[in-house]
């Protein structure tokens, strides 16, 4: 008995019959759930094989060949110029995370390679593309002292006459003796904002001698307030040898330095020129060896206008010199000659104030300095002043080693007790 055809199109919810008609044996025929599992096992091959080109540099190979932007170097030229120091990063290689658009690669914010230039010649080329490079921070911010300053010559002329006081500045020139202590090839000094007069420069020996060496340029370091000054030659130790320069700058914005103070008087308002070097604020105003350690003798001139009066660390000696500049009369104060001491110790004031003074038993004359119409009021402390130094002076067995003490009354004047508080 023949089969009859079986014309039957159950389909089971768990499976696909998909066998064909006993006529069509030509056809392959597979099950459902077969089917499934083969092209699992399509998918997996197919991506583990990716996978191993990816890893193996035939993708990115792939995606170069097909960039016409991407660097046509060999992937080891790149890293034998990484392990050459070339850190900088080329602008060609692909960024992470980004993905394929018709097999271009997205170029990457951050360049990662260098360039390599191929194009010009058979020789490549770099087209190093540099990076920030971070300036190691300094910790020592100390002088070099091969050369010790033993003395200092400072003249300093303020110009604060007349009513505008943006007008106002100061000039200077300074004379420096130097001990060698050790051959150098430059002397370094501390400069903080001061103007330099270089056809003023000079460097020599203190006995004129001719085989000493010639200063050949100058070069700054400002995070350190350097001002170097390089020499053709070594310096001679046991020598003493001078430098000196003239300078400008205007008067210091802030409380320390050489600054301007100022009081309102009846008509206008009163200008002083003033100093505050604590700690290591000198080099502001002249330049020199601006740390407490190195200490030195100081002689000073000050050059101010006739109707003012000027105050230093020692007694006036001299001031019968004058000049005239733009109708202004000047008057040239010289100062004796001070005790070894620190840069920061060095103190003067350029006003038109008034003072009242005494002496002490033993001889120190002392002063009390304010604005003429309150310097009455200055007797109470200066009477407290002569006799708190002459108990100190007991006390410690210790005489005040100078002649003179003043004391001046200004609106503005910070010192470091203050930020101690």
């Amino acid at each position: 008995m023949s089969a009859k055809k079986s014309e039957s199109t159950d389909v089971c919810d768990s499976q696909l019959d998909l066998l064909a008609r006993p006529n069509d044996r030509s056809r392959c025929h597979m099950r459902a759930l077969a089917g499934f599992v083969f092209f699992i096992l399509v998918a997996t091959g197919a991506f583990c094989v990716c996978v191993v080109i990816y890893f193996t540099g035939g993708y990115r190979e792939m995606i170069n060949r097909y960039d016409p932007e991407t660097v046509s170097g060999e992937r080891s030229d790149c890293l034998r110029l990484a392990s050459q120091g070339y850190k900088e990063l080329c602008e060609k290689c692909p960024a992470p995370n980004t993905s394929l658009k018709g097999l271009h690669m997205k170029r990457q914010a951050e360049p990662c390679l260098p360039l390599i230039d191929y194009s010009a010649s058979s020789t490549p080329s770099f087209n190093i593309q540099q990076t920030p490079t971070v300036t190691p921070k300094l910790t020592n911010y100390r002088i070099p002292t091969s050369l010790y300053p033993t003395h200092y010559n400072i003249e300093i002329q303020t110009y604060i006459a007349g009513d505008n006081s943006a007008n106002f500045f100061f000039k200077g020139h300074v004379k420096i003796w130097l001990r060698c202590d050790e051959p150098s090839d430059n002397v370094t000094l501390h400069l903080n904002g001061l103007t330099v007069d270089y056809s003023s420069l000079g460097f020599y020996s203190k006995d004129l001698d001719h085989s000493s060496p010639n200063y050949t340029d100058w070069s700054a370091d400002k995070k350190r307030n350097f001002f170097i000054l390089n020499l053709d030659d070594f310096t001679e130790a046991g020598k003493t040898y001078v430098i000196e320069m003239s300078y400008t700058s205007p008067f210091s914005k802030e409380l320390n330095g050489l600054y301007l103070s100022s009081y309102k008087g009846k008509n206008k308002i009163h200008y002083q020129a003033v100093t505050q070097f604590q700690p290591t604020d000198a080099r502001k105003t002249f330049p020199c060896f601006d740390e407490p350690a190195i200490k030195s003798t100081f002689n000073v001139t000050l050059v101010r206008p006739s109707g003012f009066t000027s105050i230093s660390n020692m007694p006036l000696i001299n001031n019968s010199t004058t000049l005239v500049e733009e109708g202004v009369t000047y008057v040239k104060d010289v100062y004796a000659q001070t005790k070894k001491m620190s840069t920061y110790l060095l103190a003067f004031v350029v006003s038109d104030f008034s003072y009242i003074q005494t002496t002490t038993k033993d001889g120190v004359l002392c002063r009390a300095w304010a604005r003429q119409e309150e310097v009455s009021n200055t007797a109470y402390a200066l009477n407290i002043t002569t006799q708190g130094l002459a108990f100190f002076e007991e006390l410690f067995g210790v005489s005040f080693p100078l002649p003179k003490l003043d004391m001046i009354a200004l609106l503005d004047f910070v010192t470091l007790l203050c930020f101690q508080i």
